[in-house]
């Protein structure tokens, strides 16, 4: 690893610094000077003044993170220049040299401490105490010379060697310890290519030098004048460079205080001061702009099956598919969680946000490859425009987010622009919520009963449990109405055992009056799947209702499924361990892979209604239709049709061999106490239409 200076400023600064010597050195009456106490005096306090300046610095910045390393330096700094400084204010000469070399020795011992791990984890953990040991002794020495007791301290002038021999020493030492510490951090900048270990080398080689010539010289030579020159550039190189640290922590807690750490977007706050400035910009040129409200499609159901890793690589992977589409003047930004905004500024017309809008919605139909998954991700989105929906940054952002919201009540994996008739809705989507919690509690919900049948025998074998909100003002809800709210908010559970509990007891009650009610078919939300006590909630119910569960059947959609199949098939096998029967509903509809299928252990595919609708003009659609029978009898599985409404639809499924139907066509869904009636008349005679 080649040795580099880690900024080329403190490279110049060190060629002209030593340049600027040997020019002072070789002109200048350096003597003449050295003797003048003003200017001696002067190059003292400020060296001591800097070595403060660094030891505060190190002390109580967060620079460098509570490194060990630092504190320990900015020890050995604040006791190297009070001395220093007590030096140069009882005498700027000779008299009190002994100052310097104590102040060198105390600097040089701390520095050494480097080396030792668990001393530098006690100086860590008892840092305070520390720094107050060290001005507690350095004041009572202080305290002590001012009061005139320097008759004490010994004589450390010789007149014929300059020094005592124990000042020699307590340089030669100090020296000795500089140089093995610049050794030491020489060795961890090789290692670790730091820039700090760097300039904490040059500092401690340079003191090592210093001491070299300090005992080398005589008093009042220009080596002596070096040795001070040498320590102020050195505290003046440290103190530049923990400037540069300093700016550079400042420009990373900015960048950190306006990004998100996980994609590197604006975060919120960033994104609002750019809302702010796109506000004013379109004021001041009369123009238009639109801000996109994007929130990803089950994002949860994925964080929850398949973890939090999976959910972020998603997040970074969008991240990188929306700055594919904007352009360099518009903004991306993640408010939070799977909740992402785009500004997009200068448009001719507020409806040029929809070609964006689209170009996003085609890019998310490209599945998604993390490891060994392929997910299927889409997004909702919301679109308000300035000026044509609001002229401020808070009302941009709520409408966008109200648009948003319309897209996922349509189905999700659509875009909707903003309008009025959107705030009456989110304000009517705010009072829905909690009026759901409070029917939830007060279990105000209705099971009706939908009846499936064999249309080639015209018998009734089962029945799907359906929900319905029986409100107290408005009357009874269709669940299309609260369901996608349910599933959002995650009371979709509290729902599920709600229904479950309800319609397996009024089952046990049919059966045990003698009625055949056949099959009992419950939807199966995949959060009530994924819920670690699902299995223990199920016996509890059986228990509890005395249901079988030979005539439980539970519906899953296949979208469901596929969020994470690894982990349905487990759960599955568990359900179907316990003799309940298993179908995928809405078939055809998601993106489920034949692999996966043949190892689902499911008894029966559901055909979606939304193939059945068409089947008496769309070719497509007969040929859809057809696939899925044969594929389940392949698979040796069931097949049920629902949604079946014309006599046409179900002669074309009975054609193709697929004998079971549910729909209006035979039977709406209906309260128990009319189903009661039907299984009354089923047993008379035979169902009829």
């Amino acid at each position: 690893m080649s040795l580099h200076f880690p900024n080329l400023f403190l490279k110049y600064m060190f060629i002209l610094s030593i340049s600027f010597s040997f020019i002072l050195i070789a002109f200048v009456d350096i003597e003449g000077m050295w003797e003048h106490l003003l200017f001696h005096s002067s190059i003292e306090a400020g060296g001591a003044t800097v070595a403060i300046m660094l030891a505060i610095m190190l002390l109580t910045v967060d620079t460098f993170h509570s490194n060990e390393k630092y504190i320990l330096f900015g020890i050995a700094f604040l006791g190297m220049g009070i001395l220093d400084g007590v030096h140069a204010v009882l005498s700027p000469g000779h008299e009190f040299v002994f100052f310097h070399s104590v102040a060198s020795l105390l600097g040089s011992f701390i520095f050494v401490l480097v080396w030792f791990k668990n001393i530098q984890s006690i100086v860590l953990k008892y840092k305070k105490t520390f720094v107050l040991s060290i001005l507690l002794t350095v004041t009572i020495i202080s305290l002590f010379l001012s009061n005139e007791l320097v008759s004490y301290i010994p004589d450390m002038l010789d007149k014929e060697k300059k020094f005592t021999d124990e000042a020699i020493l307590i340089n030669f030492v100090a020296g000795v310890l500089f140089l093995l510490t610049s050794l030491k951090l020489l060795l961890d900048y090789l290692k670790y290519d730091s820039p700090d270990d760097f300039i904490f080398f040059a500092l401690t080689l340079f003191f090592g030098i210093a001491e070299v010539i300090f005992n080398s010289s005589s008093l009042w030579q220009y080596e002596w004048w070096l040795w001070h020159f040498l320590r102020l550039f050195s505290y003046l190189l440290v103190l530049y460079f923990i400037a540069l640290e300093i700016q550079k922590q400042k420009s990373i807690l900015n960048y950190q205080a306006h990004h998100d750490s996980l994609t590197g977007l604006p975060n919120r706050t960033l994104f609002t001061d750019r809302l702010v400035h796109s506000v004013e910009k379109a004021k001041r040129n009369n123009t238009q702009f639109a801000v996109l409200f994007l929130d990803l499609d089950n994002f949860k159901n994925i964080n929850d099956s398949y973890g939090h890793h999976f959910g972020d690589e998603i997040l970074k992977i969008t991240t990188q598919r929306l700055n594919g589409l904007v352009r360099m003047e518009d903004t991306v930004s993640r408010l939070g969680g799977d909740e992402f905004t785009i500004i997009m500024g200068d448009l001719t017309s507020g409806e040029n946000a929809s070609v964006l809008a689209r170009k996003i919605l085609d890019k998310f139909s490209s599945p998604i490859q993390i490891e060994d998954r392929t997910l299927h991700i889409t997004t909702s989105i919301g679109i308000s425009t300035y000026p044509e929906d609001a002229r401020n940054t808070q009302d941009l952002i709520k409408f966008a987010d109200t648009a948003m919201y319309k897209s996922k009540d349509e189905g999700r994996n659509k875009f909707q622009f903003y309008n009025s008739k959107m705030t009456k809705e989110a304000a009517r989507r705010v009072d829905m919520e909690a009026s759901f919690r409070e029917a939830l509690k007060n279990e105000d919900f209705i099971v009706y009963y939908q009846p499936q049948i064999d249309a080639s025998k015209n018998e009734l074998i089962g029945m799907e449990a359906l929900v319905r909100w029986n409100h107290s003002t408005k009357g009874l809800i269709p669940p299309y109405k609260f369901l996608p709210l349910a599933e959002e908010t995650g009371l979709i559970i509290d729902l599920d055992r709600f229904v479950m509990k309800t319609a397996m007891k009024q089952f046990s009650r049919w059966y045990s009056q003698g009625f055949h009610p056949g099959t009992l078919s419950m939807n199966l939300a995949v959060q009530q799947l994924q819920k670690e006590d699902f299995i223990s909630v199920l016996e509890d119910l059986f228990e509890k209702t005395a249901c079988k569960a030979e005539w439980i059947e539970l519906e899953i959609t296949e979208g469901e499924i596929m969020l994470n199949p690894e982990q349905s098939i487990h759960r599955l096998n568990e359900i179907s361990d316990m003799n309940i029967k298993l179908s995928i509903d809405d078939f055809g509809t998601g993106y489920s892979s034949l692999a996966y299928l043949k190892k689902l252990p499911i008894d029966k595919l559901k055909i979606d209604r939304t193939f059945i609708k068409d089947l008496s003009h769309d070719e497509d659609d007969k040929a859809i239709v057809k696939a899925i029978i044969a594929l389940a009898k392949n698979l040796n599985l069931e097949i049920i049709a629902e949604g079946v409404e014309l006599e046409v639809e179900k002669d074309f499924l009975l054609a193709n061999d697929c004998h079971n139907i549910q729909g209006y066509l035979y039977a709406k869904p209906m309260p128990c106490e009319e189903i009661e009636k039907m299984l009354t008349y089923e047993r008379i005679n035979n169902f009829n239409i």
